[in-house]
C-alpha cells in the first residue's frame, strides 16, 4: 500500500524539464547574466539636491595628483603575500599611474569638489603635483 501511495506522489509531480529550475544555470537564486556586468554606480540625479554625486569606493581606492594623474596601489598587493618574494613585496608597496582612458572614467565618476588641487602640508605626493607623465603613461588604445 506504502508502494502504491509512493508510485501515484511521484506521477503527480511535474517533469524536472518544465521546473524553472536547472542545476546547471546554477538555480533560481543564481544573478541573471545583466547583473553580471560590470557598473560605475555613478549617481548622475540625486534625490535631495538633484546633481551628480561621487562614487565613494572609488576616492577610497584611487587617489588623485593636482596634475590630473590618478593613483593607485597595484592590484593583489595585499593577496598571499606569503607566496610572494620580499621583491615582489616590496615592488608592490609602490604606486603606480592609471591609464589614460581610466583616469577620464575617474574623473566622470568625481564632482568637481574632488578635481580641485588640494595643498596639504608635508604632502608625500608633493613632489608628483606638478608632474608632467611621461609618454608611456598614457598610451592610446584604438
Amino acid at each position: 500500500m506504502l508502494r502504491s501511495l509512493i508510485s501515484t506522489a511521484r506521477n503527480s509531480l511535474p517533469c524536472t524539464s518544465v521546473m524553472p529550475w536547472n542545476p546547471n544555470t546554477g538555480g533560481l537564486l543564481s544573478p541573471a547574466p545583466s547583473l553580471l556586468e560590470q557598473v560605475r554606480t555613478v549617481t548622475k540625479f540625486g534625490w535631495r539636491k538633484g546633481g551628480r554625486k561621487t562614487v565613494k569606493a572609488a576616492l577610497s581606492r584611487f587617489y588623485r595628483l593636482n596634475c590630473g594623474l590618478w593613483i593607485h596601489t597595484p592590484i593583489g598587493r595585499d593577496r598571499k603575500i606569503w607566496r610572494k618574494t620580499p621583491e615582489q613585496v616590496k615592488e608592490l608597496r609602490k604606486h603606480v599611474f592609471s591609464r589614460k582612458r581610466h583616469s577620464e572614467v575617474l574623473d566622470k565618476m568625481m564632482t568637481e569638489k574632488f578635481k580641485k588641487p588640494t595643498y596639504l602640508p608635508d604632502s608625500p605626493y608633493e613632489p608628483y603635483d606638478n608632474f608632467k607623465p611621461p609618454q608611456h603613461v598614457y598610451k592610446t588604445y584604438k
